[in-house]
Protein backbone atom coordinates (compact mmCIF):
# COMPACT_ATOMS: atom_id res chain seq x y z
CA UNK A 1 0.00 0.00 0.00
CA UNK A 2 0.85 3.66 -0.45
CA UNK A 3 1.52 5.86 2.10
CA UNK A 4 -1.38 7.88 1.07
CA UNK A 5 -3.53 4.92 2.08
CA UNK A 6 -2.09 4.34 5.01
CA UNK A 7 -2.77 7.42 6.14
CA UNK A 8 -6.43 7.87 5.89
CA UNK A 9 -6.65 4.71 7.17
CA UNK A 10 -4.73 5.89 10.36
CA UNK A 11 -6.91 8.94 10.54
CA UNK A 12 -10.50 7.28 9.76
CA UNK A 13 -9.61 4.68 12.62
CA UNK A 14 -8.47 8.32 14.46
CA UNK A 15 -11.68 9.55 13.72
CA UNK A 16 -13.94 6.09 14.45
CA UNK A 17 -12.31 5.95 18.02
CA UNK A 18 -13.10 9.59 18.65
CA UNK A 19 -16.43 9.39 17.79
CA UNK A 20 -17.29 6.40 19.73
CA UNK A 21 -15.62 7.77 22.72
CA UNK A 22 -17.95 11.30 22.42
CA UNK A 23 -21.10 9.16 21.62
CA UNK A 24 -20.60 6.98 24.56
CA UNK A 25 -20.18 10.26 27.11
CA UNK A 26 -22.89 12.12 25.12
CA UNK A 27 -25.45 9.13 25.75
CA UNK A 28 -24.01 7.52 29.21
CA UNK A 29 -25.98 8.80 32.24
CA UNK A 30 -24.43 9.25 35.84
CA UNK A 31 -25.74 7.12 38.16
CA UNK A 32 -26.23 10.28 40.65
CA UNK A 33 -29.11 11.03 37.23
CA UNK A 34 -30.73 8.11 37.67
CA UNK A 35 -31.05 7.91 41.25
CA UNK A 36 -32.87 11.53 41.05
CA UNK A 37 -35.16 10.02 38.38
CA UNK A 38 -36.13 6.82 40.08
CA UNK A 39 -36.32 9.23 43.56
CA UNK A 40 -39.46 11.19 41.73
CA UNK A 41 -41.09 8.30 40.57
CA UNK A 42 -40.65 6.32 43.54
CA UNK A 43 -41.80 9.34 45.51
CA UNK A 44 -44.70 10.63 43.23
CA UNK A 45 -45.93 6.54 43.74
CA UNK A 46 -45.92 5.95 47.59
CA UNK A 47 -47.25 9.90 48.07
CA UNK A 48 -50.44 8.35 45.27
CA UNK A 49 -50.47 5.66 47.74
CA UNK A 50 -51.11 7.76 50.76
CA UNK A 51 -53.38 10.07 49.19
CA UNK A 52 -55.46 7.08 48.32
CA UNK A 53 -55.19 5.56 51.93
CA UNK A 54 -55.88 9.38 53.34
CA UNK A 55 -59.09 9.37 51.67
CA UNK A 56 -60.56 6.02 52.25
CA UNK A 57 -62.43 5.63 55.69
CA UNK A 58 -61.35 3.86 58.57
CA UNK A 59 -64.02 1.16 57.98
CA UNK A 60 -61.76 0.13 54.75
CA UNK A 61 -58.48 0.73 56.22
CA UNK A 62 -57.76 4.06 55.16
CA UNK A 63 -57.35 7.31 57.15
CA UNK A 64 -60.10 9.23 56.91
CA UNK A 65 -58.84 12.40 56.39
CA UNK A 66 -55.08 11.73 57.51
CA UNK A 67 -51.83 10.67 56.72
CA UNK A 68 -51.85 8.85 60.50
CA UNK A 69 -51.39 5.20 59.88
CA UNK A 70 -49.72 5.27 56.51
CA UNK A 71 -46.46 3.74 57.87
CA UNK A 72 -47.90 0.74 58.87
CA UNK A 73 -49.74 -0.20 55.65
CA UNK A 74 -47.08 0.17 53.35
CA UNK A 75 -44.11 -0.96 55.11
CA UNK A 76 -45.08 -4.63 53.65
CA UNK A 77 -44.59 -3.15 50.22
CA UNK A 78 -41.22 -1.67 51.41
CA UNK A 79 -39.81 -4.90 52.23
CA UNK A 80 -39.89 -6.07 49.08
CA UNK A 81 -38.73 -3.10 47.65
CA UNK A 82 -34.65 -3.61 46.09
CA UNK A 83 -34.10 0.06 45.87
CA UNK A 84 -35.27 1.54 49.06
CA UNK A 85 -32.96 -0.09 51.90
CA UNK A 86 -34.68 2.34 54.73
CA UNK A 87 -37.63 4.46 54.83
CA UNK A 88 -39.51 6.21 57.95
CA UNK A 89 -42.27 8.82 57.75
CA UNK A 90 -43.48 11.47 59.76
CA UNK A 91 -47.21 11.74 59.43
CA UNK A 92 -50.04 14.22 60.06
CA UNK A 93 -52.90 15.15 59.16
CA UNK A 94 -52.30 17.61 56.46
CA UNK A 95 -49.05 15.98 55.14
CA UNK A 96 -46.59 13.30 55.02
CA UNK A 97 -42.86 13.40 55.16
CA UNK A 98 -40.57 10.83 53.44
CA UNK A 99 -37.00 9.66 54.28
CA UNK A 100 -35.85 7.30 52.07
CA UNK A 101 -31.80 5.53 51.55
CA UNK A 102 -31.67 4.02 48.11
CA UNK A 103 -28.92 1.25 47.58
CA UNK A 104 -26.42 1.82 45.07
CA UNK A 105 -25.51 -1.81 43.44
CA UNK A 106 -22.46 -0.36 41.31
CA UNK A 107 -20.22 2.77 42.16
CA UNK A 108 -18.82 1.36 44.73
CA UNK A 109 -21.82 0.91 47.35
CA UNK A 110 -22.56 4.73 47.70
CA UNK A 111 -25.73 5.24 49.53
CA UNK A 112 -28.58 8.57 48.38
CA UNK A 113 -30.40 9.72 50.97
CA UNK A 114 -33.51 11.18 49.92
CA UNK A 115 -35.79 13.87 51.84
CA UNK A 116 -39.50 14.33 50.04
CA UNK A 117 -42.74 16.24 51.38
CA UNK A 118 -46.08 14.95 50.13
CA UNK A 119 -49.41 17.15 50.89
CA UNK A 120 -52.82 16.65 50.00
CA UNK A 121 -52.79 18.37 46.70
CA UNK A 122 -49.21 16.21 45.32
CA UNK A 123 -45.65 16.54 45.91
CA UNK A 124 -44.62 19.07 47.65
CA UNK A 125 -40.68 19.17 47.74
CA UNK A 126 -37.95 16.39 47.42
CA UNK A 127 -33.88 16.51 47.71
CA UNK A 128 -31.60 14.23 46.99
CA UNK A 129 -28.14 13.85 49.09
CA UNK A 130 -25.38 13.17 46.82
CA UNK A 131 -22.28 11.47 48.62
CA UNK A 132 -20.28 12.44 45.91
CA UNK A 133 -20.56 16.51 46.11
CA UNK A 134 -21.48 15.74 50.34
CA UNK A 135 -24.53 18.50 49.31
CA UNK A 136 -28.29 18.28 49.12
CA UNK A 137 -29.61 18.77 45.70
CA UNK A 138 -33.09 20.16 45.48
CA UNK A 139 -34.71 17.92 42.71
CA UNK A 140 -38.66 19.10 42.79
CA UNK A 141 -39.62 22.35 44.82
CA UNK A 142 -42.97 23.58 44.56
Amino acid sequence: MGTKQLLLIAISVFVVVIAVIFGFKLFSVSFADQVKDITLVRVHEIGMTANLYRKKPVEQGGGDGSYVGFKAQHATRLGADVIIKKATYTESDNKLIMNFTLKNKGENGKLYRVWARYEPDGLDRVRVYEPDSEKWVWIFKR
